[in-house]
């Protein structure tokens, strides 16, 4: 009998031990972790959408005792919010239609000395000229499209949290014919430990290929 997948993907955990450095988000990484020494407790992390800001964002969470201000929150600042030591706030594009809300809270960490680290692909526009001139102001830190070498690392990390082993000309392989996006290795590595499962197969160039054509 054939043994099908789990009908669910493996989440990301975001552990600290888990975040490769390279040269593409070494400054990041370096700028993220030396928060006490940003200018004005604020900072702002650009990067392509599964280039590592969240993974990052997560592991300064836990070194700053950070508080995600979701998207759909209110002013004035909940309690909770309130009594958290760092903020924040991950991909700010989604915010255009709520300029004023992301403006009162940059506000209140400003007067507060709250830590504060925004996230987005690129700066987004926003209607409101003080919140522009606010953003424009701050310190930003950019994670690059990682290279080759990052991308295999990852790769071959994310296989061995699935207990699965690829040789390494398997390896190379993927590494020259998969875009260099984490979120497209995720979604990859995703479909290798369904198919090898399935076909109870290794994690064979035959196979790599099958799923790169599908």
């Amino acid at each position: 009998m054939t043994q099908m997948p789990l009908p669910f993907e493996h989440q990301p955990e975001y552990l600290s031990p888990d975040f490769i450095i390279a040269s593409s988000n070494a400054v990041a990484y370096q700028g993220i972790m030396d928060y006490e020494s940003w200018p004005e407790k604020r900072m702002i992390l650009l990067g392509d959408k599964g280039c590592g800001k969240t993974h990052l964002t997560h592991i300064w969470a836990e070194v700053s005792g950070a508080q995600m201000v979701p998207h759909s929150v209110h002013w004035p600042v909940p309690s909770e919010l309130a009594q958290s030591k760092a903020w924040f706030i991950d991909d700010i594009s989604l915010w255009t239609h709520r300029s004023k809300t992301l403006f009162h809270y940059i506000n209140y960490a400003n007067e507060y000395s709250i830590p504060l680290l925004l996230t987005a692909q690129e700066m987004p526009h926003f209607s409101i000229p003080d919140l522009r001139s606010r953003l424009d102001s701050m310190h930003k830190l950019w994670i690059y499209k990682p290279d080759q070498s990052l991308l295999k690392a990852v790769i071959l990390k994310q296989l061995s949290d699935r207990s699965l082993q690829i040789k390494p000309e398997v390896l190379d392989y993927l590494g020259n014919h998969i875009e260099r996006n984490f979120s497209k290795v995720y979604s990859l590595v995703d479909a290798i430990d369904h198919m090898a499962m399935r076909e109870k197969k290794g994690v064979t160039l035959p196979l790599i290929k099958k799923i790169l054509q599908n």
